[in-house]
């Protein structure tokens, strides 16, 4: 049996099964970071695909680690591609801070187009649209990840966090106390027999 072992500060934080030490690592380590609306890749590095650079953008298409439910918001990409690569998955995932679990995640070929097959050699940009009402209150961590769709164990690129936000529910009366992972409004419809 393999047992794997997390360090702080050259003392032994944690033993365990290797999913459950990565797990204890990332979500401290998510814990520790602080909201960031911009991302830059300080050196590129020798892979076929890779993030260069990320935002995530309000309503008014301003850089903005602070949101509210009531609007919409963007998350833009920057993807250098240094040699073509006929399949790729791109997954972007959203974290709550006080945990691992996986709140929101998207996968660029959820829709028949494989929109980030075959992209040129070079520069491409991509846009994450949220509409509004999606996510509820809370501070959130996205982890992109790119890899190869017809050999998952093939990862191109993996960035965690890649982006760090916060959003706020000032729309409705009971506001950022409101429980649970949405925001989504429901109409009360009072039905006339």
């Amino acid at each position: 049996i393999s047992h794997f072992i997390l360090l702080d500060k050259g003392s032994i934080a944690m033993t365990g099964e290797m999913g459950d030490v990565i797990d204890k690592y990332v979500s401290e380590s998510v814990a520790n970071t602080e909201s960031c609306a911009i991302w830059d890749k300080k050196q590129t590095e020798d892979k076929p695909i890779q993030l260069i650079h990320a935002e995530i953008k309000n309503s008014e298409g301003k850089p903005s680690s602070t949101l509210s439910c009531d609007e919409d918001f963007d998350i833009e990409l920057t993807l250098l591609l240094k040699k073509q690569v006929s399949s790729v998955n791109g997954f972007y995932t959203l974290r709550s801070g006080k945990d691992t679990v996986s709140l929101f995640q998207t996968q660029s070929n959820d829709t028949k187009i494989k929109k980030l097959d075959n992209l040129p050699i070079g520069i491409s940009n991509i846009r994450l649209h949220f509409p509004k009402r999606i996510l509820g209150h809370g501070k959130y961590y996205g982890r992109l990840t790119l890899l190869n769709s017809q050999n998952w164990s093939q990862h191109y690129d993996m960035v965690e966090p890649c982006l760090t936000f916060e959003i706020n529910d000032y729309g409705t009366d009971y506001g950022n106390r409101r429980p649970g992972f949405f925001s989504t409004l429901i109409d009360w419809e009072l039905v006339k027999d």
